[in-house]
């Protein structure tokens, strides 16, 4: 026997449809879009199959379907004395989740502490909030 259907709560839509946490926010899954990823002078660097399935403020993350990799994109990396694009990159979701996302690697998500005039990640809630519960 099926059970009725129940509506969907709006804190069950917010925790799938747009998940946050810290300065990561994911997209809807309706919304994850392709996503070339290009050099500074406008090249793609990368024809593989990849989509855009949210920000790290201004940076993209990007998953790759072709290899399973999440990685954080800056677009404008040269702007921000980066040698890359590529600011942060996991071989898997489950990767991407466990050390970035709720890990001791959030506090890379702008980039390598060495390029930050001062300990953002210090002072970031989320980045409090992880190392309060020992996961940073």
């Amino acid at each position: 026997m099926a059970m009725p259907s129940k509506p969907v709560s709006a804190a069950c839509r917010a925790l799938a449809d747009q998940p946050q946490f810290g300065d990561l926010e994911f997209n809807a899954h309706q919304f994850f879009g392709p996503q070339r990823l290009i050099d500074s002078a406008g090249e793609v660097i990368d024809p593989g199959n990849t989509l855009t399935i949210g920000r790290a403020q201004e940076q993209s993350i990007v998953l790759d379907l072709d290899t399973e990799a999440v990685f954080i994109f800056d677009f404008l990396y040269f702007r921000h004395g980066l040698d890359s694009g590529f600011v942060l990159r996991c071989g898997s979701v489950a990767e991407f989740i466990s050390t970035v996302t709720l890990g001791p690697r959030y506090s890379h998500i702008h980039g390598p502490h060495e390029t930050w005039g001062g300990a953002w990640w210090l002072a970031d809630p989320w980045y409090l909030y992880l190392q309060e519960l020992a996961f940073a």
